[in-house]
């Protein structure tokens, strides 16, 4: 490969190059590149723990915080739309009601 990287112009920087084995978890810019474009299981966790903040009354119901959580929710869709519709469900059943109407609004 480095002969194939050097013939099209390209310098291989070996501080950030990296062989990850099939099993491991293959990411780049934060994003698991395996089998299938997906989000990391930590920030997957993340911003469940974040969902399960607003039932248990951890954190406020804010229209900030429904939008910053609406918003990372979008970016899930975009890596893993059937997993990100669960949180989107769950987005949409832990916050008062009438709070999301601007903010998950689906076009």
């Amino acid at each position: 490969m480095p002969a194939i990287l050097r013939a099209e112009g390209f310098a291989l920087n070996p501080t950030k190059t990296r062989i990850q084995a099939r099993h491991q978890a293959q990411t780049v810019t934060g994003t698991t590149v395996n089998r299938h474009v997906n989000l990391t299981r930590a920030a997957y966790d993340r911003l469940k723990s974040a969902l399960h903040h607003l039932t248990t009354g951890r954190a406020p119901a804010t229209p900030a915080l429904l939008a910053h959580l609406s918003g990372r929710i979008s970016w899930a869709e975009q890596l893993n739309p059937a997993r990100a519709a669960r949180l989107r469900a769950s987005l949409a059943s832990r916050s008062p009601p009438n709070s999301l109407n601007v903010v998950i609004k689906k076009t």
